[in-house]
């Protein structure tokens, strides 16, 4: 074969390529995730019983209407009315997404460390097993935190 006729089969698949690439981007840009689905071990035994991860309001069927800045579910009606900044996720930045914090663990999404026992509601979830919502889960008059950093001890 001549030098030509490689450019030519070289151009060929090159632009039936590029031609793949852009049906593939137009035809799937749009799909987008239908339920948020952020994973927190613990929670999911403890506190959904009637919530699917990504339900707002008991319903997941459609999320409510309104600008959605950051597109984490809740809207920013909804944000600022629970005092939250609707440009942020995690308002309070211990690792859990507000629309989680409101729906699945029904912690405080403007605290950290929703129950004030020294460990951030996400380690006691994930890390812990402890109740971010009780500072002392067990019920033996000795906080959380205590407890945890006796044992580390």
């Amino acid at each position: 074969m001549n030098k030509k006729k490689i450019i030519i089969i070289v151009l060929i698949f090159a632009i039936a390529l590029i031609v793949l690439v852009f049906i593939f981007y137009i035809k799937f840009k749009s799909i987008a995730p239908q339920k948020v689905n952020h994973f927190y071990p613990f929670a999911q035994d403890r506190f959904s019983q009637n919530n699917e991860v990504g339900e707002i309001n008991g319903s997941n069927a459609v999320l409510e209407t309104g600008k959605d800045s950051n597109s984490d579910g809740i809207t920013d009606e909804e944000a600022k009315a629970k005092g939250l900044n609707p440009n942020i996720t995690d308002n309070d930045g211990d690792g859990i997404f507000d629309i989680d914090e409101i729906n699945l663990t029904k912690t405080d999404p403007l605290k950290a460390d929703t129950d004030g026992d020294g460990i951030n509601d996400l380690d006691e979830l994930n890390k812990y097993g402890t109740d971010p919502l009780k500072a002392d889960t067990n019920g033996d008059g000795v906080n959380d935190g205590q407890e945890i950093k006796d044992k580390i001890k």
